[in-house]
């Protein structure tokens, strides 16, 4: 993997560009779009409670202070319509352990910007970056089994279920079980490229 410090370098002005898509950094004028993803019940239902409008600007004025490449500590994206700029949702990563390379992401879209393939593209574009440019070892990606869509998703990538965590995390004041899945480097290396997209990275070297 890159040295920790060239990799918060990258991601001070780090841009992905996909076919339809521009993932970037966060912005103060993405603000609406974040409240609207923070605020829904049906976009958060695996993830937590919705979030009150004082809660959700302080989640997203968090997103905007400079990443500091900390264990466990998010590197939101915002995930926008090259055509016309359009903020549609939200991917992340963080290092779950940064001596062994092992990388966590995370995703949310608005409800009507789902079911059109743009998850898939911008996720896609993410793990690429991460594989062929940051070189990490393993991605994983943890959802509520309920959350089939979520799964889903992990599987086109090729990731492999690795566990399942009984009554892992709380939503509200319910427990709920948590599904693993990880790819490996070589996997995803040995991967069809008719499967994955194109990821453009715009980044310092």
């Amino acid at each position: 993997m890159l040295p920790i410090t060239d990799i918060i370098t990258l991601s001070k002005s780090l841009s992905l560009t996909t076919e339809r898509l521009t993932v970037r950094l966060f912005r103060a004028t993405d603000l609406e779009c974040e409240l609207k993803q923070q605020q829904d019940p049906e976009v958060v239902r695996y993830i937590r409670k919705p979030l009150s409008n004082e809660q959700a600007v302080e989640s997203f004025e968090a997103m905007l202070k400079p990443w500091q490449g900390k264990e466990r500590q998010w590197l939101g994206l915002c995930v926008t319509r090259t055509a016309d700029q359009q903020a549609l949702g939200t991917i992340s990563f963080r290092f779950e352990v940064l001596d062994f390379a092992i990388t966590e992401i995370g995703y949310r879209f608005c409800p009507e910007y789902q079911g059109h393939g743009y998850a898939f593209e911008a996720v896609t574009a993410l793990v690429e970056f991460l594989f062929t440019t940051l070189k990490v070892h393993k991605i994983i990606a943890i959802c509520d089994p309920r959350n089939t869509a979520s799964f889903k998703l992990m599987q086109k990538l090729g990731m492999e279920q690795e566990g399942l965590q009984r009554k892992h995390y709380k939503i509200g004041e319910q427990y709920s079980d948590a599904l693993l899945a990880g790819l490996l480097a070589e996997d995803w290396a040995k991967m069809s490229t008719t499967t994955t997209t194109s990821a453009l990275i715009s980044a310092p070297v």
